[in-house]
């Protein structure tokens, strides 16, 4: 009480005031019930923006499984690979020839001082030279050949699997486990965004049933 009776008070003072400690929890949990209900509504948000983007994947997914059929069907994917077998086998062939030409040369070249030197119309040391930069090729080419037969072999090892379509199948395998991990992944939002919604009704029914007490 802020005024006895008997006391002289003035218009509008406040003669007292009453205190309901069930009135002060209804209004405490009723706060709290609208802090927990904008919390769910983030965290709603949330979950749905990830359906939509596990449903995203899933279609990418699916559209990436049937490009791969596609091709596996066509033999089509095989190219890339079996393509660039045939690309490194020719430059080794490429390779080879040029080296093979120089080799010649260079023996010609020894040959021809060698001549000089028993003349007596070619310095040795030019002879040397001559015939370490012939060794020097030969090396070269050597490695040049070894390249050439590993090449080869990898260009009949790409024929072989474009032939049984190996490579192919190995790829639409790939894709249908991406989409069956996306397909995992969209269950798991949806049921977290179903949670997440449940949970919104009940704040919602806990909010309606302490705005009226």
């Amino acid at each position: 009480l802020n005024a006895l009776p008997g006391t002289r008070v003035k218009q509008g003072q406040v003669l007292a005031v009453l205190e309901s400690p069930e009135l002060a929890d209804a209004q405490a949990e009723y706060l709290r019930l609208i802090a927990e209900s904008q919390r769910i509504k983030g965290s709603l948000v949330i979950a749905e923006n990830a359906v939509k983007q596990s449903e995203i994947e899933v279609g990418i997914a699916k559209r990436e499984l049937g490009r791969q059929q596609s091709l596996a069907a066509t033999g089509i994917y095989d190219a890339p690979a079996l393509e660039e077998a045939k690309r490194a086998s020719e430059e080794a062939k490429n390779r080879v020839l040029v080296l093979t030409d120089e080799v010649k040369r260079l023996e010609s070249v020894v040959a021809r001082y060698e001549e000089g030197a028993a003349a007596g119309v070619v310095a040795r040391r030019d002879l040397e030279k001559a015939q370490s930069e012939l060794t020097q090729s030969k090396s070269t080419l050597n490695e040049a050949q070894s390249q050439l037969k590993t090449s080869e072999s990898a260009l009949s090892r790409e024929e072989k699997i474009a032939g049984q379509r190996l490579r192919s199948s190995k790829e639409t395998d790939a894709s249908r486990v991406r989409l069956d991990l996306a397909r995992k992944t969209q269950l798991s939002m949806q049921a977290s965004l179903a949670q997440v919604r449940s949970e919104q009704a009940q704040i919602a029914s806990l909010q309606s049933i302490a705005a009226t007490r």
